[in-house]
């Protein structure tokens, strides 16, 4: 099993302000990620970033970096600017794990890196875990659908058609894929549902790639959106729970 993790991270942000430099627990959030993502089996982790204040910040500890335009508008965009740079091979895996989940646990990026990397068949890689009742019709809270471990579906409405062989979950945004998968994907065109639900994963779904998820280790990942989730996580790291 061989992998490399990328984290793309960019400065701003709408509701949280120079979001990765923000403190939890006496460490920076990027650095959080990063340390949780190094304790994986990646070959390497990377950040990616927009900002040469991150780019100081990772130095701080030890991080290598890449920096990348400010223009892009995803972390896969991101992704594949870093991929250029680095003149990876066309069947090199990545796992692209989220700049802003200080909580992911290493073991679900093993899992993902080593899904993609035994089966050539798999397209795309990600995570899910229990959707619980409170988060079922909240919009910020993306619902995946599984038949034996296949998506057929992304949303943030909860009006899929379900039959007693689907499951329905949390979805949980890390990614695995081959750079291969990643150079296709980016040259495709935005489809009607993507930028109807402002979820890029239905852009490979849209186009029939075959993704498949697992589920987490974790029963929810805490993914810092907002003010609420950075108390949440300054919280959790204060009493051990992590």
């Amino acid at each position: 099993m061989s992998f490399l993790v990328v984290i793309p991270v960019r400065l701003n942000s709408s509701r949280l302000p120079k979001k990765p430099l923000l403190d939890i627990g006496g460490k920076s959030l990027v650095r959080r990620v990063y340390e949780k993502a190094s304790l994986s089996k990646a070959d390497e982790v990377i950040v990616a970033t927009d900002h040469e204040s991150i780019v100081r910040e990772c130095k701080s500890f030890g991080a290598r970096t890449l920096l990348t335009q400010n223009y892009h508008k995803t972390g896969t965009d991101r992704i594949a600017e870093a991929v250029s740079i680095l003149k990876l091979k066309e069947d090199r895996v990545i796992v692209n794990v989220q700049g802003d989940e200080p909580f992911l646990d290493p073991s679900d990026i093993n899992s993902l890196g080593k899904l993609v990397y035994d089966k050539e068949e798999v397209d795309l890689a990600t995570l899910y875990s229990k959707l619980e009742n409170h988060d079922e019709n909240n919009p910020n809270v993306v619902k995946i659908w599984l038949d034996n471990k296949q998506v057929i579906s992304f949303s943030r409405k909860n009006d899929f058609i379900t039959t007693k062989d689907v499951i329905k979950g949390k979805h949980l945004g890390l990614y695995a894929f081959r750079v291969s998968f990643l150079k296709e994907f980016i040259a495709m065109d935005r489809t009607p549902n993507e930028i109807k639900e402002e979820l890029e994963q239905l852009r490979a779904l849209d186009n029939r790639k075959k993704i498949i998820a697992l589920k987490s280790k974790r029963d929810s990942y805490l993914g810092i959106d907002t003010s609420l989730d950075l108390d949440l996580a300054r919280s959790r790291i204060m009493h051990d729970k992590d």
